[in-house]
């Protein structure tokens, strides 16, 4: 719950910084070169930012909150965030957005499953994670169709 709550909050840092960061192809290496030259560069240093956000603190935090299953839908996003500085700031943003509610999503579940273990009910029949189907596959999908 707690992986999942500061991955929430590491997205929201990544998508304040969104709109000014680089995109496209190459917004990386732009920012490492941008970063490397003399004056400041604001979008160099979103991009940076940006990324080490995403790389380092999210994508992370993601791998945690999903644990060792992730579902089709986790893992497609965990593909879709390790390459998303390069996108387009609106295609970055669907994908940030997603992947904080598939993070919501997980936590709701975790607090679930966390209550029944207590109370002695996720053993019993109809505990346990009895219908709690996964769509994030198919929510994924329509994002980009």
């Amino acid at each position: 719950v707690l992986a999942g709550e500061n991955v929430k909050s590491s997205i929201d840092s990544a998508l304040a910084l969104n709109d000014t960061a680089y995109s496209g192809y190459g917004a990386g290496e732009r920012a490492t070169i941008r970063s490397n030259l003399p004056g400041q560069s604001e979008g160099a240093d979103a991009t940076v930012q940006m990324n080490n956000i995403i790389l380092g603190q999210a994508l992370e935090s993601l791998k945690a909150t999903f644990g060792g299953s992730p579902t089709e839908g986790e893992r497609a996003i965990l593909v879709q965030l390790q390459a998303s500085v390069d996108k387009t700031p609106a295609q970055r943003k669907a994908i940030l957005e997603k992947a904080k509610e598939l993070a919501d999503k997980r936590v709701t579940f975790n607090k679930q499953k966390a209550a029944q273990l207590r109370t002695g009910e996720y053993l019993s029949e109809g505990g346990g994670s009895s219908g709690t189907e996964d769509t994030t596959a198919d929510d994924f999908t329509s994002l980009w169709n």
